[in-house]
């Protein structure tokens, strides 16, 4: 009895004490605060056992949020993933499930899993709005953001970000901007989701949240990139981050960066856009980070590719198809096929190239990624210009690519070229560039 009695004093004043940090750790203090949580871990770790042995579902839900925002902000999501597995079945009520269910989805999803976005969507999300969980629905937002391109899930975003703006909160205001950029981005609307990343670093600055701040700026890298800017203003956001991240040993967003200095040197340096790419898998591997293994991979088999050592540009393709279904990545499978395709088309192997784009596209259609479908026809139409083949089919994905708002700044150039050497003239989509150079 006086055992219990110790273990539930215990258990009681470490998650309690934790619970208690969850505020400070959404301030510029977090740092500092996570260096408390970490002396501490031990103890912390005990008592959440000891309170799974005897039941305590309550008492490890008021300390739950706090757990999430620590292990997220040092990496170890994947420690942090195996304690809420333990709380799951502890949770009698349909809210105390929906509560553990986001943070365990939120966390499968930074360890490079496959959330259970329907779920989350159909069963959770109703309940937490209707309880007023203002901030599980929004972290129950940014799981679907990372990796369904939704119209509804920018709509529940933007619905979120009302609500915090309402609250006054400027912290997951910031974050609901990041991921509102990210299901912006996802769609294809690479002028919408700059602007939320810019409302979102201003934001970040004005708290001095490091880690938010490299964050905005690694995806503030990207849209320069997709928009056409200056390759000189994408590598200085992606340098900047970073920098940051060495500075703060965030290493889930240097691998992020690190893919955008990658992307940003191939065409120039391949030697170095190499050197980003297996720093990348060094990370990726380190922190058992598979989506970010498969990207590297990917970036791998594009130097390769761009060396002109089509073999091995193969290799690196095929093990990241591998990779990429053995963790049920859908929606990363069609990128892979179009590179494949790529290696085939290079080859002069046309039938093969079609049946990859074919099935890219199927997988495309199928996960909603209208990027991934233009990029597809892009690079098909380059196939059907080199092979001098079904020249009306070719015309009408060239006339589609220069019209469409969305395709790539980087291919539309390619495609103006390709269409006045046919002799053909055609309206251009109006592109709308958020002025970013303030910002560099």
């Amino acid at each position: 009895g006086e055992a219990t009695q110790l273990g539930e004093a215990h258990a009681t004043y470490y998650l309690d004490w934790l619970a208690g940090q969850h505020d400070a750790l959404k301030t510029k203090r977090q740092e500092a605060v996570a260096t408390e949580v970490a002396a501490r871990w031990g103890n912390l770790r005990a008592a959440w056992e000891w309170a799974v042995t005897a039941g305590q579902a309550e008492l490890l839900l008021t300390a739950l949020g706090a757990l999430y925002e620590y292990v997220t902000l040092r990496d170890r999501f994947h420690e942090g993933l195996a304690l809420v597995e333990l709380i799951l079945p502890l949770c009698a009520t349909p809210l105390a499930q929906a509560k553990a269910a986001v943070y365990r989805e939120a966390l499968r999803s930074y360890a490079g899993q496959v959330p259970d976005t329907a779920t989350l969507r159909t069963r959770h999300d109703p309940i937490l709005a209707e309880a007023g969980a203002d901030y599980l629905w929004a972290i129950s937002h940014t799981v679907n953001a990372k990796t369904l391109a939704v119209p509804e899930i920018v709509g529940a975003l933007q619905q979120a970000l009302a609500r915090f703006t309402e609250l006054g909160d400027d912290y997951y205001r910031a974050r609901t901007l990041g991921n509102l950029g990210n299901g912006l981005y996802n769609q294809g609307d690479f002028a919408a989701a700059a602007d939320a990343w810019r409302e979102g670093l201003a934001l970040f600055t004005q708290q001095e949240i490091r880690w938010g701040q490299a964050g905005m700026l690694v995806s503030l890298g990207r849209a320069a990139q997709m928009l056409g800017w200056d390759s000189a203003v994408s590598r200085d956001y992606f340098q900047r981050s970073l920098t940051i991240c060495r500075e703060i040993n965030r290493r889930t967003i240097a691998i992020v960066a690190l893919e955008g200095l990658a992307t940003a040197a191939l065409p120039t340096d391949p030697q170095a856009a190499q050197s980003h790419y297996l720093e990348m898998q060094d990370l990726a591997t380190e922190l058992a980070m598979p989506q970010q293994l498969v990207t590297s991979l990917a970036g791998l088999g594009d130097v390769a590719l761009e060396l002109g050592d089509l073999e091995r540009a193969s290799s690196y393709y095929q093990r990241n198809l591998q990779l990429a279904q053995a963790q049920g990545y859908d929606w990363l499978q069609s990128t892979v096929m179009i590179r494949l395709a790529k290696v085939a088309r290079a080859k002069g192997a046309w039938s093969q190239a079609r049946r990859y784009f074919r099935q890219a596209f199927d997988e495309a259609y199928r996960n909603q990624r209208l990027g991934t479908l233009l990029w597809g026809l892009f690079e098909l139409a380059e196939l059907l210009y080199l092979q001098e083949e079904e020249p009306e089919l070719m015309l009408a994905i060239l006339k589609l690519l220069a019209m469409h708002p969305r395709t790539i700044h980087g291919y539309r150039q390619t495609v103006q070229e390709r269409l006045a050497a046919l002799g053909e003239t055609v309206s251009v989509a109006d592109e709308a560039v958020p002025d970013l150079s303030d910002l560099v």
